[in-house]
């Protein structure tokens, strides 16, 4: 563990990392880190650097830990970052966004990427697994930094990397004997620029983890209407909603897969 760094986080960065110790402490994290002040998120991304591995992040966190879940920590910046001697740089990403890269070619550009960086002969993300397996090891790969790289993330090329980039946690998790870990640290307003869909869900997937606080009920009156109305037989109706409104509708959109009127 490396003491000497003096990055300076808040008091919802600290306890955004504190739920993502507790939340992963018999998986890998799979998981992105949304926030809007980007002084937080480089600070986040460079405490996590230092914890040097995923143990001992959980140990410096005061966590209970599986010495089966010890990952090497593998960060990946794009050049805002780059001056930390531990980061990977990202090989070809300014031609891909020149148009290098189609829309539907950057789940291989990027699992191209990680199975470099963790040393793997193999393109896909399931190959990267597979040779993890056999040597017994495990990797987390920590992405930060990459506003500056990607410049409007709402246009061309940068919304497709962008799209594929924050999906990766999905993928992850779907492997089976997962032996890859991910946390990427995203600007808010990045994420709202490049989600095509899906965006509310996204956002509440990952909310434990957000560098901000995050205000899910802006309208709890509309909540409870779009409630009413999404249940197909009509039990519910806006004063059940309006009794206990915040428990009981997140638990009903949670269940209709639908919360985007909640962020």
């Amino acid at each position: 563990m490396n003491t000497n760094h003096t990055t300076q986080i808040d008091a919802h960065a600290t306890a955004a990392l504190a739920c993502l110790g507790a939340d992963f402490t018999d998986t890998l994290p799979a998981a992105l880190m949304v926030g809007s002040g980007r002084a937080t998120r480089d600070a986040v991304f460079l405490e996590l650097i230092a914890s040097g591995g995923w143990s001992e992040f959980l140990t410096h966190r005061g966590m209970a830990q599986s010495d089966q879940l010890d990952a090497a920590f593998i960060p990946v910046a794009a050049p805002s970052l780059m001056t930390h001697a531990a980061c990977k740089e990202v090989p070809g990403l300014a031609a891909a966004l020149r148009g290098g890269v189609g829309r539907y070619d950057w789940d291989d550009f990027w699992d191209g990427f990680f199975a470099e960086s963790a040393g793997c002969p193999g393109g896909s993300l399931k190959d990267v697994n597979r040779f993890l397996v056999k040597r017994d090891a495990r990797v987390i790969f920590l992405c930060g930094g990459f506003e500056d790289a990607f410049g409007d993330p709402g246009e061309g090329s940068a919304r497709d990397a962008v799209e594929s980039l924050v999906k990766t946690p999905y993928r992850i998790a779907e492997l089976s004997d997962c032996r890859i870990g991910m946390v990427a640290v995203v600007s808010r307003e990045w994420m709202r620029a490049a989600i095509r869909q899906n965006l509310g869900r996204c956002l509440y997937r990952f909310r434990r983890y957000s560098l901000t606080q995050q205000q899910l009920f802006p309208s709890l009156k509309g909540g409870a209407f779009h409630c009413t109305r999404t249940n197909p037989m009509r039990k519910y109706r806006t004063g059940y909603f309006a009794a206990r409104p915040k428990q009981r509708i997140v638990h009903h959109m949670e269940a209709m897969g639908n919360l985007k009127e909640l962020t």
